[in-house]
Parts: structure tokens; C-alpha cells; sequence
């Protein structure tokens, strides 16, 4: 996947908001996240369903609410 197309993909999902059918779509049906431990609802989960409910689902229950902000970066500051 090319970098315009990894852009691309991540703006789709953060443009809906985190929208449910959108993640599920996007998101590789072996995921696993692996949150290191002592970090608020650490441990690994796998498949989005997973990630969704068992983490997200429980740490955005602590928050009033949720935004995210697009911000640019210079070529320096990129990874691989």
C-alpha cells in the first residue's frame, strides 16, 4: 500500500468518527493489539470486535468525550 493510499485509509476512518462499519471494514480480521501492561486495560486482544469492545469499549467509558486533530509533520519526523 503506498503511502497516499495508507493516508487515505486512516482519514476514511478518523472522518467517520471511528464509525463501527467503517473500522470493521478496514481493519485486518487478525489484529492483534497488544497494550503493555500498567497501562489502563492492558493486555492483548485480538480481531477488531475485540479491540473495540474490550478496550476501546471500556476505556472511553472513563471520557466525557473523544475528538481527534489532524496534524502534519515534516518528512523528517516520518517512520519507514
Amino acid at each position: 500500500m503506498s503511502d497516499s493510499a495508507s493516508i487515505a485509509l486512516v482519514r476514511r476512518v478518523y472522518d467517520s468518527g471511528m464509525a463501527p462499519e467503517v473500522t470493521s471494514e478496514v481493519m485486518s480480521p487478525d489484529l492483534v493489539w497488544d497494550i503493555a501492561p500498567g497501562f489502563p486495560y492492558g493486555g492483548v486482544y485480538h480481531g477488531w470486535d475485540s479491540v473495540g469492545r474490550d478496550f476501546f469499549g471500556r476505556l472511553l467509558a472513563d471520557f466525557e468525550s473523544f475528538r481527534s486533530e489532524e496534524r502534519r509533520v515534516g518528512k523528517e519526523c516520518r517512520s519507514r
